[in-house]
Formats: structure tokens, sequence, C-alpha cells
């Protein structure tokens, strides 16, 4: 069963969560670590990209906690210091030779994520994301064959400043005339949280991500899953034939 961790939630009495059902018209979804295994393949390249600049690499598992922030972020907290332009073009620039091969081709879909998505459009929500990927995700959903899920994708490039800003819920929100309090944020990191926070938006943490409960719980997300099914069971199945799709994880 889900957990309840606003204290907007706070109030309902024991276990009844038919009181806390609550049908939302937009999902905004992370995609690392969220919808997508990617992260062997991100701290592939980050590493790849470190040695092709003569810096030493890191351990894999520094780069997995710091997916979801856009990639000049995560250099500056590695080296723990301000990344120059130059420096980071560089960077940049081997990231991006390898890309292809550490990131595209390693990166999966998680198992029950495609049901989870089409279940939801079933019920008529509508669905976008909300990465710190760059201006290949569209490319990369068609490549998964998950972009027809989403009305619309929003990447880092596209907006001024990057998670946990709110800026990319501002943008998805005012494009598909959403109010806030009718949208959920789901992700895998605090930086997700934080970003649906600011922008005044519920959010869902899952747990199978970069962060782990302890970690997610610390910023009070309204809501707090272990699995897709959860999700499900948090808005509601009304519109939901597991005959149609199958159980979703």
């Amino acid at each position: 069963m889900y957990q309840v961790t606003s204290k907007a939630c706070a109030a309902v009495d024991g276990d009844n969560t038919e009181n806390i059902m609550k049908r939302y018209s937009l999902i905004a979804f992370d995609l690392d670590g969220t919808l997508l295994d990617s992260k062997d393949g991100i701290a592939s390249a980050f590493n790849a990209s470190l040695k092709a600049c003569r810096y030493p690499e890191v351990d894999p598992a520094q780069v997995h906690h710091l997916i979801g922030l856009p990639l000049d972020v995560m250099y500056a907290q590695i080296f723990n210091r301000t990344v120059s332009q130059v420096e980071f073009a560089r960077l940049l620039a081997a990231y991006a030779d390898v890309y292809q091969d550490q990131v595209f081709d390693m990166t999966t879909v998680m198992p029950g994520a495609a049901k989870l998505l089409e279940a939801l459009n079933h019920r008529g929500v509508r669905l976008t994301v909300a990465t710190s990927k760059g201006p290949s995700t569209a490319k990369l959903l068609d490549h998964l064959g998950l972009r027809r899920h989403f009305a619309l994708v929003v990447t880092r490039d596209m907006v001024a400043h990057p998670k946990p800003h709110p800026d990319m819920l501002h943008y998805t929100l005012k494009t598909l005339a959403i109010k806030p309090h009718e949208s959920l944020m789901v992700g895998d990191t605090i930086y997700d949280m934080e970003m649906g926070q600011s922008a005044a938006v519920d959010t869902c943490g899952i747990t199978h991500g970069s962060h782990d409960r302890e970690k997610l719980m610390a910023v009070s997300p309204t809501y707090i899953v272990d699995s897709y099914s959860e999700i499900l069971d948090l808005i509601g199945r009304q519109r939901y034939n597991e005959r149609d799709y199958g159980e979703v994880a």
C-alpha cells in the first residue's frame, strides 16, 4: 500500500484510502530511475568523459546518486567546485561521443512501466515527461516505444532553470492549460519532489530508483510508493481493466 506523507493528507482517518483517492488531470514523470533503467549507461558514459578529459574516474555509485540533475551540475558535484563553461564544453563533447553506445543503447524500460502508462492513458490522464535529459529524449522514447504515451516531453534545454527549480512544471502546466492542484509529479529523487513542491503540485516518490525511501521521506513528498501498481491504487482503478493490460508491477 502506498504511503501518504504530507500534512495535507495526514487528517485522513485510519487506513481509509478511499478518502484520499484523487483524480488527477495530469501526471508528469521523471525518466531516469522512474520509468527507465539507465543508471549503468549514464555512469559508464560519465566516466568515459572524465577519462577522455584526463580526470580520474569515479565510483559509479557516486554518479547514480546524482542522476536527475543536469550534467553540468553533476560534474560540479563530483569535482566539488564550479565547472567553467570551457571545461564543461569539453566534458559534454566527450559524453556525447559515447552517448549512443553507453546510454542510448544500454537504457531499458523498467518492468511494468509501459503497462502503467497504457493504463493511465486508458483512464484519460494526460501524461508528460519532465527530465534533465537533452533534445535526444524524444528519439530515445521513440526507440523504446514510449513516446506515444506522452502529450508533452519537457527537457533541460527547453527551460531556463534545471531541476529542482519548477520551470519544467511551470512550462508543462502553462502549455497544457492545467492547474497545479490537478497535477501529480512522479519521480525517484528528491530533485523531482522539490521541483513539484515548488510548482505547488502533489508529489509521489517511487523507491526503486536513485534515492531510497529514507532520502525521499526527508523532503516530505505527498506520497511514497514502492511499485507502479500503487500509483494506480493512488488515483483509483475505476477504468483500469487488468484483463486488457495485464498486471502492473
